[in-house]
């Protein structure tokens, strides 16, 4: 289970969902939420899969440029195929 970088398009539904959860979606917030993005880094996983009944598929992983401590992680819901936030940690 080795992650690998994220594709652009990857890069951009994290981006969108940003600007639908978190930011406003104008010009500006635009451009500072892709510059986030684009300066995190960032491992995907393909076959992530729980040790229960739960969760398998696509996992992706954020780490924030301002800190260890400013990191989210995402998954694709299987019905709908759309990325959704699982965890968020934006602690001081």
């Amino acid at each position: 289970m080795n992650p690998r970088k994220p594709t652009k398009e990857e890069k951009n539904e994290v981006v969108e969902y940003l600007l639908a959860n978190d930011y406003k979606d104008d010009k500006s917030e635009r451009e500072n939420v892709e510059g986030y993005v684009e300066n995190a880094a960032i491992a995907v996983f393909d076959e992530y899969v729980t040790g229960g009944p739960g969760y398998s598929g696509k996992v992706m992983v954020v780490v924030y440029d301002g800190g260890t401590n400013q990191t989210e992680t995402y998954s694709w819901n299987s019905l709908d195929g759309k990325i959704r936030r699982d965890v968020t940690i934006h602690e001081a």
